[in-house]
């Protein structure tokens, strides 16, 4: 006698199958939102502290190039150091869920075959697991809070970058070169002010008498013109890049620390 109530090995199959389709879908959905969320949010961070340092010369981020692509591109250590740190706590996060979970239903299994042999050497076996599965959190836990002590409280922390961009702008305004902020060479925030050694004409490579004798950092580039900074008289110099041409000090340091 056949029971209709009852599914087929197939139709349940499809079933668990449909279900994990729809999980994968709301969770890659979830991911590509916060994705976009946190990208936002990391612009508005880095526009602030990149503001920070150009108003102190008298313009924008936006004057030598920096929209949001920009920002982000010119700041790729700090989205990735920031992406490791959020990354791995979310891990953590969804690992201590899945643990809790599987010790829920290991104690529900436990109550429902305690009386089967088998049932016992199975949950023996599971027990094994999940102790190896507890261990492995236990360490993975300390070391995940020293990471982000390290990475927000450390070289990211605002206050370590605040410190960072007041030593770049006093050098920039005194007229020295000013180097992108990094952190083991990744490139925390390109602000930059490179001393010119000259700038000439590039139809006949003359000096441009109007700027001889001037000490001048490059502070970017954007749509074709030169964003100049005179160190003398702290004004703004924009100059075309098609009919000039422009050499920058040579300097030994590069590495921005």
């Amino acid at each position: 006698m056949s029971n209709s109530g009852a599914q087929s090995p197939t139709g349940e199959a499809e079933k668990k199958s449909r279900l994990n389709a729809e999980h994968l879908y709301r969770l890659a959905t979830l991911v590509i939102g916060m994705t976009g969320v946190a990208g936002f949010a990391v612009f508005v961070i880095l526009s602030m502290l990149y503001e920070e340092f150009y108003e102190n010369f008298g313009i924008l981020p936006s004057e030598v190039g920096l929209d949001y692509s920009q920002t982000l591109f010119r700041s790729w250590g700090f989205i990735l150091l920031a992406a490791g740190a959020l990354t791995f706590t979310a891990f953590l996060v969804w690992a201590t869920t899945l643990l809790v979970r599987r010790y829920l239903r290991k104690r529900r299994d436990k109550e429902e075959r305690k009386s089967n042999d088998d049932a016992v050497a199975t949950e023996r076996r599971r027990e094994q697991r999940f102790t190896r599965l507890l261990k492995l959190y236990a360490i993975a836990m300390p070391v995940a809070i020293a990471l982000e002590i390290f990475i927000i409280g450390g070289p990211l922390a605002a206050s370590a970058i605040d410190d960072r961009i007041e030593q770049r702008r006093k050098g920039g305004e005194a007229g020295g070169r000013v180097d992108p902020i990094r952190v083991s060479h990744l490139l925390i925030m390109d602000i930059a002010a490179y001393e010119v050694e000259s700038i000439t004409r590039s139809v006949d490579g003359k000096p441009i008498s109007s700027l001889n004798g001037k000490k001048l950092l490059l502070l970017g580039t954007n749509d074709g013109i030169y964003i100049l900074y005179d160190t003398a008289t702290g004004a703004i110099v924009k100059l075309s890049a098609g009919g000039s041409v422009l050499r920058l000090k040579a300097h030994e340091n590069d590495n921005g620390d």
